[in-house]
């Protein structure tokens, strides 16, 4: 029972950077008024209690896509604002702060299942 307890506080803090990020990746969809992407985004790392590596990684890979999502995002708006002559570095460095945040989720998450033996399953 400790070892197991030991594993979970292990896990924990690997794991709330990705729920965060999807978290994040929700609130971009529910600004675009997609509530049920909003939902299965945000809600998606729940899955993780499955503890299987298919579950691991769907979460890590749903967390590289919101990085492509919020690079994406980011060029759209850098393109937009250009063309219209307004401001558009602190959109820049949100954004990518926010497609920076959802790869380090992903990686961190990685290296948890490999810690852990689930993604050697």
């Amino acid at each position: 029972m400790a070892k197991n307890t030991g594993a979970l506080s292990q896990m924990i803090p690997r794991i709330i950077p990705s729920v965060i990020a999807c978290i994040l990746l929700g609130a971009h969809f529910l600004r675009a008024g997609n509530i049920a992407l909003t939902l299965v985004v945000a809600l998606f790392p729940l899955i993780l209690w499955f503890k299987s590596r298919w579950a691991w990684l769907a979460v890590q890979y749903m967390d590289y896509l919101g990085a492509i999502v919020w690079s994406v995002t980011a060029l759209g708006i850098i393109q937009e604002r250009v063309a219209m002559g307004r401001a558009w570095g602190v959109s820049a460095v949100i954004l990518g702060s926010a497609a920076i945040f959802s790869v380090f989720a992903g990686v961190l998450l990685r290296s948890c299942g490999l810690k852990t033996g689930i993604l050697e399953k």
